[in-house]
């Protein structure tokens, strides 16, 4: 096998893996932090909010209480993400009753096949998803 045959495998196969690793984890490694105006897809969120946004990017709300109950609001239309908070959780009710998580300084869609349109949110006090005391019933 000649070398530059050998240096293309290589690359096909890093590409493949790096690709998996990506998929798998829903992160891609940047340098950076998350929640920094120049890395993030997402605008206009500042620490300590959770900030709701439609497809678009347009920010429709922004929540920064933490609360044992379900924060609720109206929209239907909010597809992703972005929580700024350094040490809190953010829960996420669909309108199917299936709740979703999103850590702390990420950002994510909020879609997820089955589950139907977010329909509330509730900041949670816990460093990781589904720890402690968990969503609210």
């Amino acid at each position: 096998m000649s070398t530059s045959t050998t240096r293309h495998h290589f690359s096909w196969w890093f590409s493949i893996v790096f690709l998996t690793l990506v998929a798998a984890t829903g992160t891609l490694i940047t340098g950076g932090s998350p929640a920094s105006a120049s890395t993030s897809a997402l605008g206009g969120c500042s620490y300590p909010y959770v900030c709701l946004y439609t497809s678009n990017g347009t920010k429709v709300g922004q929540f920064k209480d933490v609360t044992s109950g379900w924060q609720l609001f109206s929209r239907r239309d909010v597809t992703q993400a972005k929580n700024t908070r350094n040490d809190d959780v953010v829960y996420f009710k669909h309108s199917s009753g299936y709740t979703s998580c999103l850590e702390n300084n990420t950002e994510a869609s909020t879609y997820h096949d089955g589950y139907g349109p977010v329909v509330g949110l509730q900041i949670n006090d816990s460093s990781t998803c589904y720890q402690g005391s968990g969503p609210p019933a």
